[in-house]
């Protein structure tokens, strides 16, 4: 059975198709989230954002306020939320509702419309490395230069995997031991030129495009400190992306892969 529910900013989730505990239900159908059409103009394509509808029961009627409720927690403050199918989901706002079908005391059917800026589906994939020690000496050849030398220091590998059908998103974080930020990901260099201290914590967001770090004084945007020879909001490359950093820290990596639609499977 598909599991279909809405998260909004706010972290809070509701579940769209089945019962909750106290057997109240809300199911729909949302077929329209789905579809997606190219526009075109000479010769290239283009997706532009759309409007979609969802139809929902919801039993009993009271059950609707757990919903608009959630919905609007978003809206009210002009948030996305992501509506999620399986695994993916796609950003959107809720417009609000475009008709009430029909009620009684047992049920309320509802059609609600929301709006997807960007018609793209994601998926989250968490992921940690531990440190272990591979003392690279003189003589290891790499296919690229990196902007840092690692000969006579010790560092780790591993493997971080795009299995998405296009470049994937990622959000990078570890923990400071007082050293600067020295990450390689497939063939491109993350570097910030700034020491990330014992007691606070790094972070990188390519889908938001933030770098930074929090410190006991605060947050501290780290965009200034980063290279000029590689992008830091570089994407991950489809298939598999060897990464190397220096191996006092554990990191932690989401990967966010995106398609058009999601599978049906």
């Amino acid at each position: 059975m598909d599991k279909i529910r809405y998260v909004n900013h706010l972290g809070q989730e509701i579940n769209l198709w089945g019962a909750d505990e106290n057997r109240n239900v809300i199911v729909g159908s949302y077929r329209s989230a789905r579809g997606y059409l190219y526009s075109h103009e000479n010769g290239s394509l283009y997706i532009d954002p759309k409007e979609w509808e969802a139809l929902i029961v919801c039993s009993p009627r009271e059950k609707a306020n757990d919903l608009i409720d959630l919905l609007e927690a978003d809206s009210s403050v002009n948030e996305s939320g992501k509506f999620y199918f399986n695994d993916y989901y796609i950003r959107c706002k809720f417009l609000g509702i475009s008709e009430i079908i029909s009620e009684n005391e047992k049920f309320i059917k509802l059609s609600l419309s929301f709006l997807s800026m960007k018609n793209e589906w994601s998926k989250e994939t968490n992921v940690s490395f531990a440190p272990h020690k591979e003392d690279v000496g003189e003589g290891l050849d790499f296919d690229f230069d990196f902007d840092f030398d690692f000969s006579g220091i010790a560092s780790a590998t591993n493997t971080l995997t795009n299995n998405g059908l296009v470049p994937a998103d990622f959000r990078l974080s570890f923990d400071g031991v007082g050293s600067s930020v020295n990450v390689v990901v497939g063939d491109n260099d993350y570097i910030i030129n700034n020491v990330v201290e014992s007691g606070e914590s790094f972070f990188l967001d390519t889908e938001r495009e933030e770098v930074y770090k929090t410190t006991p004084l605060g947050k501290v945007d780290l965009f200034p400190a980063s290279s000029n020879t590689s992008y830091i909001f570089e994407k991950l490359k489809k298939g598999a992306n060897k990464v190397v950093w220096t191996a006092d820290k554990i990191i932690n990596f989401t990967v966010i892969e995106h398609r058009r639609i999601p599978p049906w499977i």
